[in-house]
């Protein structure tokens, strides 16, 4: 395989989907001292709760840059964007809010969603949108610029199979509209403008944007999600560099394995007030602990990974709120006790872990000298993982590296959104070709070693 050389190119790439949604709200943090933790009360949060603004959208809520407030547009005016005919030929969203109106007049009819009438036949037309942030949007054809019967239907990342969301008549005159509907940062969405049994026109849209709570996946066997600005919170500091060590309990139920994390933080560095740093993705090292008498035992189970920060709309004192989605790789047996999650990139930039409102009201921290009680919890969502063990090079998850693996391989590395969607069952690790612990967009370190692979004589099986 002296001569195998390989392309990298952006096919199915969602570049350019990608817009701007930002809040503004609070003031920064302030503490003389250790600045730890970090956090408001409720009540005092409350007088400064953030108002969403998109910039370029003039009284949409608050300046960013002047902190001044306006008020809340509650009109705009549609402009002429006519929909794509395919999920190919998607016309993008860039940001939201969004208002447009279009035709489905003499389009193709290429896809159809029972909600709940099966009445096929209609053209249709396709928007596209790659949320920046975790945003709960209600997208809507019940305005006057709507002629016809319609329906309304969203796709996760590829147009096929069971819709993420349907609907075919909300409003009076048989016209649709999805209200609440949860997107996700790192997933691309298209929305297909439909009509029923074959008829067509005109339609007025608009898709209008906030923040989502904070929410575990829905296969998490423990849930503990993140606070929000509004309620009591506290972000506090388990990064290598600054010597500090957080956990919190947990309990999956016997015989259960744990697979996968979810938590929530600040990327923040104080040297000597507070500033938002980046690290993307973000070394992280994870131990699992048996609970002895209400403090952690022995380590069990040890995990050196990185995770990408998926931004949630949120902000906390002038600071955005990240996910992290840690996949462990190989699973650990400890069902119950406790779990530490401590950063350990870059020493500037630490990892500030959020509270949550729900639990037992008790972590733990260690800055060196044994853990201690801390009377909040953490934001922690424990689930079993996809269930595959880590085989670097098997970006199908067929079982063996083969040159099969190839176009998953590139489709990791250009759309990992759409690679995460055509493999839902594969380790994301297998991605990790070098073991540096980084995987997906733009991990194009592991592309020679990938490469390298394939002078074994494929296939290769995995162990």
């Amino acid at each position: 395989m002296a001569n195998l050389s390989m392309r990298i190119v952006a096919a199915g790439c969602a570049c350019g989907l990608w817009g701007i949604l930002v809040s503004a709200g609070g003031q920064g943090p302030t503490n003389a001292a250790a600045g730890d933790p970090v956090g408001v009360p409720a009540a005092a949060y409350a007088a400064a709760a953030p108002v969403w603004a998109v910039p370029g959208l003039a009284g949409a809520g608050e300046d960013a840059a002047s902190g001044s407030r306006a008020a809340a547009a509650t009109t705009s005016v549609a402009e002429r964007r006519q929909g794509g005919d395919t999920c190919e030929l998607a016309t993008v969203i860039a940001g939201l809010p969004y208002h447009v109106t279009g035709t489905t007049v003499d389009y193709t009819h290429d896809y159809d969603a029972v909600c709940p009438h099966n009445a096929p036949g209609s053209p249709d037309v396709v928007y596209a949108y790659a949320p920046p942030a975790d945003v709960s949007v209600d997208i809507s054809l019940c305005h006057p610029g709507t002629t016809y019967d319609t329906k309304l239907y969203v796709y996760k990342n590829l147009c096929q199979g069971t819709p993420l969301a349907c609907n075919d008549d909300a409003c009076p005159g048989y016209v649709s509209q999805i209200m609440g509907l949860t997107l996700l940062a790192g997933d691309v969405y298209f929305i297909v403008v439909d009509g029923y049994g074959g008829q067509a026109g005109e339609y007025e849209l608009t898709i209008i944007g906030t923040p989502p709570a904070p929410a575990c996946p829905e296969d998490a066997l423990f849930s503990q999600p993140a606070a929000r600005p509004v309620d009591s919170w506290f972000a506090v500091k388990s990064e290598v560099s600054t010597g500090q060590l957080r956990y919190e309990s947990y309990d999956i139920g016997a015989g259960q394995t744990v697979g996968a994390l979810r938590v929530w933080g600040l990327r923040v560095h104080q040297n000597p007030s507070w500033q938002s740093c980046s690290e993307d993705p973000v070394p992280f090292l994870v131990k699992f602990y048996p609970d002895v008498s209400g403090l952690p035992g022995g380590e069990v189970c040890s995990y050196a990974v990185s995770a990408y920060g998926f931004g949630t709309g949120l902000v906390f004192n002038t600071f955005p709120l990240y996910r992290y989605d840690i996949e462990l790789g190989s699973p650990c047996e400890q069902s119950s006790g406790w779990v530490s999650v401590q950063g350990a990139g870059d020493p500037d930039c630490w990892f500030l872990w959020m509270s949550s409102p729900t639990g037992d009201g008790k972590s733990l921290v260690n800055t060196g000298s044994g853990p201690t009680v801390a009377n909040y919890d953490l934001s922690l969502c424990v689930s079993t993982g996809t269930g595959e063990g880590v085989c670097p090079g098997d970006l199908n998850c067929d079982g063996q590296i083969d040159f099969e693996d190839i176009n998953p391989f590139v489709l990791h590395l250009s759309n990992y959104a759409a690679w995460q969607a055509e493999f839902p069952n594969c380790n994301a690790l297998n991605g990790d070709i070098n073991g540096d612990g980084t995987y997906g967009p733009a991990s194009f370190e592991d592309i020679n070693p990938f490469v390298a692979l394939f002078a074994g004589l494929p296939p290769i099986p995995c162990p």
